[in-house]
């Protein structure tokens, strides 16, 4: 889908993430789940979708406001090591998983692995 070349007034939103916007806009307060892929996954994004009433999820590029730098120095020694990351109000889960490379994931709707005590 082409968004065009003019970005005025988007501000932090991006282009990108606007056109996820204006597709879901019918959406907005239906508790649905949206899983997108790399491309549209941003913490902005995805806070503004649950401001909506809209749940996300999708694999992540450790780029521009993704908690890369706390993740990183989490120590995964093989295949198939998890490390996660809540936020304090609890409105995003981010998960580095450990394969060949590392995969990373946001979503606001799984909530946190829980850890048997």
């Amino acid at each position: 889908m082409y968004a065009g070349k003019d970005d005025r007034g988007l501000g932090a939103i991006g282009k990108t993430s606007q056109v996820v916007m204006d597709l879901v806009v019918e959406l907005h307060n239906t508790n649905h789940h949206l899983y997108v892929d790399n491309f549209y996954t941003s913490p902005v994004l995805f806070l503004l979708l649950k401001e909506r009433g809209i749940l996300a999820a999708g694999t992540a590029r450790p780029r521009k406001g993704y908690p890369y730098d706390q993740l990183k120095g989490t120590v995964q020694q093989k295949r198939a090591d998890v490390a996660w990351l809540t936020e304090k109000d609890r409105k995003m889960t981010t998960l580095r998983w450990k394969d060949k490379k590392d995969v990373f994931f946001l979503s606001t709707i799984h909530p946190p692995p829980v850890v048997p005590a």
